[in-house]
């Protein structure tokens, strides 16, 4: 989407996601871009950084991925991509794509093995 002046305006939207009210900052952005790494520790009350508690950290954990079907749906037609660890591992791809994710964010050494997965997802 453009708007008239023909510039994308995005937001992002982590802990709006958790919330269940992420989707009403559409009535002033384009698109959205959700940061898993943020959401992740906020959806599992667990840091990747923490010691004590880094192993309860999944971001590919049912929960996550729930949430962002659920952003997915409720933004409609609008952008919505995803930033963070989870973008940027090849095996969660297939299943961003299936629940409507079109935007993948990730570090520049990675975006070959990204591109690869999303032409060519594994079986």
């Amino acid at each position: 989407m453009v708007c008239k002046e023909g510039r994308l305006i995005g937001a992002d939207k982590t802990r709006n996601c958790v919330t269940g009210n992420g989707t009403s900052i559409l009535r002033f952005a384009d698109a959205l871009s959700l940061g898993t790494n943020d959401l992740t520790q906020h959806t599992m009350a667990a840091g990747r950084q923490n010691p004590l508690v880094h192993r309860y950290y999944q971001d590919d954990h049912l929960a996550v991925i729930r949430l962002i079907r659920l952003a997915v749906k409720e933004a409609g037609s609008a952008l919505i991509g995803v930033c963070g660890e989870l973008a940027g591992q090849p095996s969660a791809v297939p299943m961003l794509l299936d629940v409507g994710v079109r935007q993948l964010s990730v570090a520049p050494p990675l975006v070959p093995t990204i591109r690869e997965a999303v032409r060519h997802p594994p079986e």
